[in-house]
């Protein structure tokens, strides 16, 4: 949710516009002018004003007493997409590498506590993902490796402010939920450059992921690589789709650096 802070140059309508575009998701698709206030914490008026203006600008659609995301919405998103060189850089990359090992590849970057998909490459001959992952897609950053890569590039002190307010859920019997271990874990996958994690976002889910950094050496995105478990063994697919993943990211550390 976005905060509110008090300052001449503060823009509450805008805020107020940005809270009701993000309170629609996967789990709320389609709501009333009451469920919009009730998740926004707006009054009714207010949320009615919002929601007839975005209305008016093409990004939200109503039918009957409930209001819906227009597709345009997208606009909003693909204006910061667009505005990255890691996109351009990195699309192409991402598309070859899943011809070659006909694995779905993600690319994400850490946002406040959680890590959000970016990129995605996948193509008809590649297995469908684990767990659907769209551009857009969140999920805490300590049960990812992608994550615990994105994490691993903090300072320590960052580290621990971020372990200290993170709400550590256990989402399988597997997910590491004791912080201090959390800890020895991300500065391990750090320091040896990549990180995988099996059963601990879900039982039928393992993955690896690895750093993409830019011209100046500092951590800017993490690629990663999933597949179900007992596809093959973890082992097999670590050790066939990890020199592959690793090479990407090198290709788009190249492409960044070049460009500089």
């Amino acid at each position: 949710m976005v905060e509110e802070q008090p300052s001449n140059n503060f823009l509450r309508a805008f805020a107020r516009g940005i809270r009701v575009i993000c309170a629609f998701n996967q789990q709320n698709p389609r709501m009333t002018l009451s469920q919009v206030a009730e998740r926004t914490g707006l009054t009714r008026a207010n949320a009615r004003r919002i929601l007839l203006t975005l209305q008016t600008l093409g990004y939200v659609t109503q039918e009957d007493r409930y209001f819906s995301l227009r597709p345009s919405v997208l606009e909003i998103g693909y204006a910061y997409l667009s505005s990255l060189d890691l996109s351009y850089f990195a699309q192409p990359v991402m598309d070859d590498l899943v011809e070659r090992t006909h694995a779905p590849c993600n690319l994400a970057m850490l946002d406040k506590d959680e890590i959000i998909y970016v990129l995605r490459a996948s193509t008809r001959h590649s297995p469908s993902a684990p767990i659907p992952l769209n551009v857009g897609r969140r999920f805490p950053a300590y049960v990812t490796p992608m994550g615990r890569i994105l994490l691993g590039s903090l300072s320590e002190a960052e580290l621990d402010a971020y372990l200290a307010r993170a709400e550590v859920q256990k989402f399988t019997e597997k997910t590491v939920t004791d912080k201090t271990v959390l800890k020895d874990t991300i500065v391990a996958d750090a320091a040896r450059g990549w990180s995988f994690v099996t059963g601990e976002q879900a039982d039928w889910i393992a993955s690896i992921g690895v750093p993409i950094r830019d011209a100046g050496g500092k951590t800017i995105a993490a690629l990663g690589m999933g597949w179900f478990v007992g596809t093959e063994p973890d082992r097999v697919m670590t050790e066939r789709l990890l020199p592959e993943l690793q090479a990407a990211a090198l290709a788009i550390e190249a492409s960044i650096s070049a460009k500089r």
